[in-house]
């Protein structure tokens, strides 16, 4: 076995071993992002706090409910542990591609998409607008909010969105935000203040049969603030795990003491320790 000091050395040597010509070139862009620069920064201490896990985690990954999501959660541990230079392996580049997420299979889908940024999500979930009846747009940074509000506009998708320019939390609160729009975060020295809600109180007396949440690590706080709606509805879910070490098997653990009754999945949407998302539904 091979051990890496760093993400920055792991994807170096697959870059140069691996034979294809996009692989590689995917490789080098990550590794010159800054999104991914701060990543690299973080991996010894992120991979040491989830080698103190790594039984759980192993655990779990056979629990869930197909083969390439036991495959793909084992993977993305052994890579955040620098654990050898072959665990990329398979990347799903589809999103909400499991089974029991089939949109509209079940009547008409309500989605709470927390982090909706400028409307990108939004616009991949339209292309089967017959399945959707009510899309919640919820984007905490302002500017991204102005050019939400703009692509809702510019494609005529006033009449099944509304638009909630919070963040959401365990509270109503202000929370200070760092001014990144592509990756906005909480941050004490954060140069702009948010208003923070509870989904539960943002979306209450609505129907929701899907979540997502990709909010820069304050997914975990965020579902707490849900806790009614998971109870009650049991959404299905779309939970990025990959801003916090813990959030690995501390969201999991939350959700199932909640809802028993959830299945999951795992998909690993990147060739690099980012999109790596915990699908639920109590569904098969």
């Amino acid at each position: 076995m091979i051990l890496f000091k760093s993400e920055a050395d792991l994807l170096r040597f697959r870059c140069a071993m691996d034979k294809t010509a996009l692989t590689r070139w995917l490789m080098r862009r990550m590794l010159n992002s800054p999104k991914q620069a701060a990543v690299v920064k973080d991996l010894p201490q992120r991979a040491e706090t989830i080698r103190a896990h790594v039984p759980w985690l192993k655990t779990f990954a056979q629990s869930l409910q197909d083969e390439r999501s036991r495959s793909a959660f084992s993977r993305y541990v052994d890579y955040c542990t620098l654990n050898g230079p072959d665990n990329l392996g398979r990347v799903d580049l589809d999103w909400y591609c499991i089974s029991a997420f089939e949109f509209g299979k079940h009547g008409q889908e309500y989605v709470a998409d927390c982090g909706a940024y400028t409307g990108d999500t939004l616009l991949e979930f339209v292309k089967d607008a017959g399945g959707l009846g009510k899309y919640y747009a919820i984007e905490a940074h302002p500017r991204n909010v102005d050019e939400l509000r703009h692509t809702i506009a510019q494609h005529g998708l006033a009449n099944m969105t509304d638009v909630y320019p919070y963040a959401v939390w365990h509270e109503n609160t202000r929370l200070a935000f760092d001014s990144n729009t592509s990756a906005s975060s909480v941050n004490e020295q954060g140069s702009i203040v948010v208003e923070a809600r509870k989904l539960d109180e943002l979306l209450a007396d609505k129907p929701v049969t899907l979540i997502k949440m990709d909010i820069e690590g304050a997914e975990h706080n965020a579902l707490q603030g849900a806790e009614s709606i998971l109870r009650t509805q049991k959404p299905k879910l779309a939970i990025s795990l990959y801003h916090k070490p813990e959030d690995l098997w501390q969201i999991p653990q939350y959700l199932t003491s909640v809802v028993p009754e959830y299945r999951y999945w795992a998909r690993w949407h990147s060739y690099r320790t980012t999109e790596f998302v915990l699908y639920a539904s109590v569904r098969n």
